[in-house]
């Protein structure tokens, strides 16, 4: 019975459910000249823009797709980085359907159907549990603002780096797990636009997709993510209407109802 209650927990929850360097250039593009990085500055410029996002909070649709489960839904999420996260669920006519919040230790998952509520402790096997996904808290937190963690690669050269008319390609293959991620960065925004990961026999395990990039207070961020684990055969795709950014009124908190059933997990 413990399971099948889980189970319920985490569909919804799947719902949420982005060589040598070469020397300084000048790149035209628009009529506009735009510097071409070096792939030291340029990682270091794209983890900076990462780590300058404090908190946000948008509204869209989402949909994921599962080789048991197909089905998309509306979606409100609010974020405080780095330990915390608000994921409402709605329905049609904006019907709720679940409130979840998550943080690095414990998580309560309201289902308001059924005034059902999950509390328990948080890890990465919960999470990958949760959501069918191998993704860390922060990972998790990344992949909501399309944002990709570059800090493991800040102080190594790319195995391959090129240049092309509108984009960045980086590759990084790791010496233990001989794992290759690339990276397409747009020249213009210095933005993500996708990455791949290949496993040492050269598959493809994960292909990710940023798009639709608009300015928000400033700063450019996608309004549009894909994100497909081949793997798995899992896709999970977030379209936002309005994302905002750093802003003091973010707050991430979620008081359950009176008379709500809580089970502990």
């Amino acid at each position: 019975m413990k399971q099948s209650l889980l189970a319920i927990a985490i569909l919804a929850l799947l719902f949420l459910l982005p060589g040598c360097s070469p020397s300084v250039q000048q790149q035209e593009d628009d009529n506009t000249n735009y510097e071409i990085l070096s792939a030291e500055r340029l990682v270091k410029r794209l983890e900076a823009n990462r780590r300058k996002i404090r908190n946000f909070r948008g509204n869209g649709d989402m949909e994921i797709v599962t080789p048991n489960f197909d089905n998309g839904a509306s979606f409100r999420v609010s974020v405080s980085r780095p330990d915390s996260l608000l994921l409402s669920i709605y329905g049609p006519f904006k019907i709720e359907l679940v409130h979840s919040l998550v943080a690095k230790k414990d998580f309560i998952f309201y289902d308001v159907i059924n005034n059902t509520a999950y509390k328990g402790n948080v890890d990465d096997d919960v999470l990958a549990e949760m959501f069918k996904i191998n993704l860390t808290f922060s990972e998790l937190n990344d992949a909501f603002i399309g944002a990709v963690d570059l800090s493991e690669q800040l102080y190594k050269q790319p195995d391959s780096y090129q240049v092309n008319e509108t984009e960045y390609i980086l590759s990084y293959k790791n010496p233990d797990t001989k794992v290759t991620t690339t990276y397409n960065v747009s020249i213009k925004d210095l933005m993500v636009t996708s990455y791949t990961t290949k496993d040492a026999q050269g598959n493809l395990r994960i292909v990710a997709e940023y798009s639709d990039f608009k300015v928000v207070d400033g700063s450019v961020y996608p309004h549009q993510i894909t994100i497909r684990y081949l793997s798995d055969a899992q896709q999970i795709s977030i379209k936002y209407d309005k994302l905002e950014v750093n802003k003091p009124n973010i707050i991430v908190d979620f008081k359950l109802p009176s008379g709500v059933d809580v089970i502990s997990w």
